[in-house]
């Protein structure tokens, strides 16, 4: 019962510090927001997945991929290099593995 409490507890006191800090930002210039590491390999991602014809599941795929990212040219070269075939000059890595082997875990 005390690990329900203390959970219920964190949450209420994150959801609201997350309430107070979504209402400072404008979103008129969300485009304005800086880029970083795993934002960048999250569009680069979504990319190459569309490319491959993914369906519903590439957004967690990419948000699994890029999650912790420190590097995105690393993360995305190397996931291109994974599932690319041997005769193209690749590793031939099934996609779910090539995410596993590819993501940073910053």
């Amino acid at each position: 019962m005390n690990k329900l409490l203390v959970t219920l507890a964190f949450l209420m006191l994150f959801s609201n510090g997350v309430a107070v800090a979504a209402s400072e930002i404008d979103w008129d210039e969300i485009k304005d927001i800086k880029t970083t590491e795993p934002t960048q390999c999250y569009e680069g991602a979504m990319i190459i997945f569309e490319g491959l014809g993914l369906g519903n599941g590439q957004m967690g795929m990419a948000l699994r991929l890029c999650g912790g990212a420190e590097d995105a040219t690393m993360v995305i070269g190397c996931l291109l290099k994974s599932i690319a075939s041997a005769e193209e000059g690749g590793l031939g890595v099934p996609l779910g593995l090539a995410i596993k082997f590819c993501k940073q875990n910053g």
